[in-house]
């Protein structure tokens, strides 16, 4: 017996972004929800400091950089430090880039619940132009478990190209130089 019901389960994103992320309207997802490269990125639905909902493949048009962070994370601090820089870089290749940075409370609460006054300052204290999303077990539940399924690190990221196709995924940090040989080798025919 299948119940019906809000499968959004209250979130919809609006028809246009509060915060002015771009909005592609891509199909419904309906693939599975394991993260492999060569497939299509499973979709999420994330609340942003506009407190609007978020889908991820709205974002799709650019290389997508997704990663789940803990505000007191060293390295994913690191990570933002260095995030407009490597976007930067990117764009002077004629290479648009997105970070796009699932937060959560901290390392001791993985699961809470990540506010807008949170968002608010990742975005303010590390300058960020990219979405800064508040993350609800998605990236426990998607990216950890392609990595490692018997551990999590943050950070954990997934690379992604235009098409929403999965290039590669980690966890740690060190620098974006990986990242951009990973994005140049992609997008050269």
């Amino acid at each position: 017996l299948e119940e019906e019901g809000d499968v959004m389960n209250g979130f919809n994103p609006p028809a246009t972004y509060a915060c002015g992320w771009p909005k592609v309207d891509s199909p419904p997802y309906t693939g599975d929800y394991v993260l492999a490269k060569g497939k299509t990125m499973p979709d999420g639905l994330f609340k942003d400091a506009c407190d609007e909902t978020v889908r991820l493949h709205d974002l799709a048009g650019a290389y997508l950089f997704v990663e789940m962070s803990a505000r007191n994370c060293g390295p994913c601090q690191q990570m933002a430090k260095a995030e407009e820089k490597f976007i930067a870089d990117m764009k002077a290749q004629n290479i648009e880039v997105r970070v796009v940075t699932l937060l959560c409370p901290s390392l001791e609460d993985t699961v809470g619940t990540t506010t807008k006054t949170m968002l608010k300052n990742w975005t303010k204290d590390f300058m960020l132009t990219s979405p800064v999303l508040a993350d609800r077990g998605w990236g426990l539940s998607v990216l950890a478990p392609a990595v490692d399924p018997n551990s999590v690190g943050y950070p954990t990221w997934a690379l992604v190209d235009p098409k929403l196709k999965v290039i590669d995924f980690n966890t740690g940090f060190g620098t974006y130089a990986d990242i951009q040989a990973a994005i140049l080798a992609d997008a050269m025919p």
